[in-house]
């Protein structure tokens, strides 16, 4: 009698397992600081494609040398070289310097997701970017802002994973 309901629970504990398997995370959403030359806040969102790529948005507000703002908005593909928790990425935008003067931006940047907790919830983004700037204007006839600008800044992002 004790052997059949042992095997009973076994066979229950085998298909519950894979009921309630845990499926890795697809979407991702974090905001947090930029640091460097330009420093501010940004949010980010990410959907995974697959187990090595991710396309994503990123928005964010910084501060030149605390001083002269600059919005952007840029999207990027991500890859994840070992289908895990490091990746690089790639992305093109548009920013604007002053809030008139208009730039493309181009970047580039690595960085590393922790978990926070189990998988499939928080998480704790560590990255480092490059970001290229082609200005398309000037502010005034008298303040010439034009030519390309490049900015590094650190990122540490919290989001959450689903």
């Amino acid at each position: 009698m004790k052997k059949k309901v042992f095997l009973g629970l076994a066979i229950l504990m085998l298909a519950a397992g894979g009921v309630f398997a845990q499926e890795k995370a697809k979407n991702t959403i974090a905001g947090g600081l930029d640091l460097g030359l330009f420093s501010g806040v940004s949010i980010d969102y990410e959907r995974m494609l697959n187990d090595k790529f991710a396309l994503g948005i990123e928005a964010g507000y910084d501060l030149a040398f605390f001083i002269i703002p600059d919005i952007f908005a840029d999207v990027q593909v991500k890859w994840y070289p070992w289908a895990g928790k490091f990746y690089a990425d790639l992305g093109a935008g548009y920013a604007q310097i002053f809030y008139v003067v208009p730039a493309i931006m181009i970047t580039a940047g690595a960085g590393w997701k922790i978990d926070i907790g189990k998988p499939n919830g928080f998480i704790l983004d560590l990255g480092a970017a490059i970001d290229y700037n082609i200005m398309l204007g000037s502010l005034s006839k008298n303040l010439v802002v034009s030519g390309p600008g490049i900015n590094a800044r650190a990122k540490v992002q919290i989001g959450y994973s689903w």
